[in-house]
């Protein structure tokens, strides 16, 4: 506000844009809400950060992730020098899928959306938040494993169904994994081309609470019939 009040050259150089002075006032409010907020989501040492960080003692009561961790990948580990950002562009994104994640059953999602669109960043960065404790408490174990495509694809045809379900059980040990898929079209051809359907290995697993489970897709994929059965079903 002083910048505006104390130069008429700047007050003419807005005018002149056809920027009036509340529109001026109600973008610097906003922009020292987003600093703001930038600023405590980034101080771990805050009271309020700090009581968030998860026991050790709890974290160890899970199980470990060994096998699935050769055919999947823990967002979680990933760094984003952004993420602060991220978080408040895709907030209300991410805080639905936390949700979602927190009910006591069916806690699973499917995120449908084109390329670009921020699908997988909400994914991303809600793995991160539950890191650092920054989450509802029914979730605040949770471990975000994204399945690796390639990985599953270079698998012999005789593998596929035993690793994919090998993966599911262990998660039914160790009980607070999250499964990505992150492109699940994709993962879904795999699985034919491997004698194999994804959905129906993964029905076996998706109604127990321990495992959840989130699809990403495009519309198309998401509205072929049987698809949205099981997403209607289950998701």
């Amino acid at each position: 506000k002083l910048a505006y009040e104390s130069s008429q050259d700047f007050q003419k150089e807005l005018l002149s844009r056809k920027i009036q002075k509340e529109i001026y006032y109600d973008t610097c409010s906003w922009l020292d809400r987003v600093l703001e907020d930038k600023k405590r989501f980034n101080a771990w040492w805050w009271r309020e950060n700090l009581s968030r960080i998860r026991g050790l003692g709890k974290t160890l009561s899970y199980g470990d992730a060994t096998f699935i961790s050769r055919y999947a990948r823990e967002l979680a580990l990933e760094r984003d020098t952004q993420e602060a950002g991220k978080v408040l562009l895709h907030k209300d994104a991410i805080t639905s899928l936390e949700e979602a994640l927190a009910k006591t059953r069916g806690a699973n999602a499917v995120i449908v959306g084109g390329r670009g669109t921020g699908r997988h960043t909400v994914i991303t960065m809600l793995s991160r938040m539950i890191e650092r404790g920054d989450c509802y408490a029914e979730i605040e174990h949770k471990r975000l494993f994204e399945f690796d495509n390639t990985v599953l694809a270079s698998l012999p045809d005789t593998e596929f169904i035993s690793v994919f379900s090998r993966c599911f059980e262990e998660a039914l040990i160790s009980r607070n994994i999250v499964f990505v898929i992150r492109d699940t079209s994709e993962l879904f051809d795999i699985g034919q081309k491997h004698g194999a359907n994804i959905f129906q290995i993964m029905e076996r697993f998706i109604s127990h609470t321990e495992v959840s489970i989130i699809c990403v897709c495009d519309q198309a994929f998401y509205q072929e019939g049987t698809h949205k059965m099981v997403f209607d079903k289950d998701f």
